[in-house]
């Protein structure tokens, strides 16, 4: 697997790429496949860790994953769309949209032996 470092994860933000639905749907994807792909893998190493047998794993991390990815992939297009703003009278008759944009870099740490 291709490690790679927070400052190329921001640089790919900052670049605008990630504001575009498709590329989010595309990483959502992604990480479905990695998943499924890497099943026996998760179980085997969720066995070794925490004891946990392939029925368990499967309803406490792997399906939680799937489903939440899932989920995000039906909604995204609903979540991104812009959403009507409220503005003061004082605007009259100006409208205003809020436009729900990604804000950063997440990071997340994994041990692995």
């Amino acid at each position: 697997m291709e490690e790679i470092s927070i400052a190329e994860l921001r640089e790919t933000f900052e670049s605008g790429r990630t504001k575009c639905v498709s590329w989010r749907k595309k990483q959502l994807k992604a990480l479905l496949d990695l998943v499924s792909e890497n099943e026996d893998s998760i179980f085997k190493a969720l066995d070794q860790d925490l004891g946990k047998s392939p029925v368990e794993s499967y309803r406490d991390e792997v399906g939680v994953v799937k489903k939440s990815a899932t989920y995000s992939l039906s909604c995204l297009d609903k979540w991104v769309a812009p959403k009507k703003g409220d503005l003061s009278l004082l605007l009259f008759p100006s409208k205003a949209e809020v436009i729900p944009e990604p804000l950063g870099v997440v990071l997340i740490f994994v041990e692995s032996k």
